[in-house]
């Protein structure tokens, strides 16, 4: 197996439109952080193994628009009392973390061929990088660049990469609406991303 062969450009005009479309109150922070950090986003993979999903380049941009329009479906599919709009953006913004901190990558491409061709391990952890879990990164970035977010989108991002963890124990019955969608979506698409890898039938959703 090789890394799957993306259009990263019309993944990422497809991304950057949708998300300024979604935060337009927030269109000048939402474009600092396009221009300046564009490159790493579009670049970023989101696992380090091909039998893994969406890895390689654009991989964190797919599977993000692929949140994105699963929550989507959900809000339309199940009538939640909440903004699409909002539902969207933190589905798209969710993620951003694994790019790294501000000065380096989270991963890196392996140099080893072994690797490779032995395990489908194409990228390594990037030891020059701060050790951090992927939701407090993305908080990070949304703070340093100043774009704004409800009680109800912190707590789901806080919520999205924590499952089986004291945080997600902690908040246990008190998901807000937007925390629920996201997490069924990622379990969804997740899901039908790894039976896609494998040849297995795709649940149909």
């Amino acid at each position: 197996m090789s890394l799957p062969d993306r259009n990263v450009e019309e993944l990422w005009n497809l991304y950057s439109n949708l998300l300024l479309s979604t935060n337009k109150s927030n269109a000048d922070s939402i474009q600092k952080l396009l221009d300046q950090q564009g490159q790493r986003i579009i670049e970023c993979t989101y696992t380090q193994k091909i039998s893994e999903p969406f890895c390689g380049i654009g991989g964190l941009v797919e599977y993000s628009i692929k949140l994105a329009r699963t929550a989507k479906k959900l809000v339309e599919t199940f009538q939640y009392n909440v903004s699409t709009a909002d539902v969207i953006r933190c589905a798209l913004l969710s993620e951003i973390g694994r790019i790294g901190n501000l000065s380096h990558d989270r991963l890196k491409i392996s140099d080893s061929e072994w690797h490779k061709e032995k395990l489908g391990q194409y990228y390594n952890w990037n030891d020059e990088c701060d050790k951090y879990s992927v939701n407090h990164m993305s908080l990070f970035y949304m703070s340093h660049y100043n774009i704004g977010f409800t009680w109800e989108e912190y707590q789901s991002l806080i919520l999205l990469n924590a499952e089986n963890s004291d945080v997600s124990n902690f908040y246990g019955n008190f998901k807000s609406d937007i925390s629920t969608i996201l997490l069924i979506s990622k379990e969804i698409v997740l899901k039908k991303e790894k039976q896609k890898i494998d040849g297995t039938h795709s649940i149909p959703f």
